[in-house]
């Protein structure tokens, strides 16, 4: 484990991460206070974790691997990524333990997972996989109405936890399908109960609109043809 304490800023050697740290508390840990590093981060294996026990954590300097790398954030702090890209190819991105995951950039993975605290696409970032929510303490915030894109597909537990999702943006971010559990739900404009949306949910918070452009399932357009199918063939014998 690398940790950084103190207030430590300019710092701009590269730096290659290995698995999870001693005692799994992060291949680089903030202990405590708000510490930049700035030099370039390369996950040298899959399944790297950097964690931010108190204050923030700012990694402006990328964060990168080769293949498709697993990383985890975590921790009670907060760890932001800005100026630099992330890219963890068809990689994973986990956001795990209390505090907050602020993403300013372009962020390129196959998937984010947040399992409890907070991930923040903000106002400069989008993340270009798709989005799963476990957990009762698990959110997501979008700043942005571009931070998901248009191929993704957000899912949240069966029964999602009130205020989950926070659309905090003016306007409508297009995705491609919306799934509570294993359950995809319909087309149409999705957002809090107090919105223009066409189907609101308390799942929701926040200004702005979901777009879900795909029902996978077919919900109930395929229950409306099989009754006209079944009427038919009642009236056909």
């Amino acid at each position: 484990t690398v940790e950084v304490r103190g207030t430590l800023t300019g710092v701009t050697e590269p730096i290659t991460l290995n698995g999870t740290g001693a005692s799994g508390v992060g291949a680089l840990r903030n202990v405590a206070n708000n510490n930049t590093w700035s030099g370039a981060i390369t996950l040298g294996s899959t399944g790297v974790r950097i964690n931010s026990d108190s204050g923030t954590l700012t990694l402006t300097g990328g964060v990168s691997g080769t293949g498709d790398p697993n990383l985890t954030i975590g921790g009670a702090g907060t760890v932001t990524v800005s100026t630099t890209a992330l890219n963890l190819g068809a990689g994973t991105l986990t956001k795990d333990g209390a505090g907050t995951l602020n993403l300013n950039v372009a962020s390129t993975m196959g998937s984010l997972a947040v399992s409890s605290g907070t991930a923040r696409v903000g106002s400069t970032g989008s993340i270009s996989g798709d989005a799963t929510l476990s957990g009762a303490t698990a959110v997501l915030r979008l700043d942005n109405a571009s931070a998901m894109q248009a191929g993704a597909t957000l899912t949240l537990p069966a029964s999602p936890t009130a205020s989950g999702v926070n659309l905090a943006f003016t306007g409508t971010d297009t995705i491609n399908a919306l799934y509570f559990g294993t359950t995809s739900k319909a087309q149409g404009t999705w957002g809090a109960t107090t919105s223009t949306a066409q189907h609101k949910n308390a799942a929701f918070t926040g200004t702005g609109l979901l777009q879900v452009s795909s029902n996978p399932s077919g919900g109930a357009t395929t229950t409306a043809l099989s009754l006209i199918a079944d009427a038919c063939a009642g009236s056909a014998s």
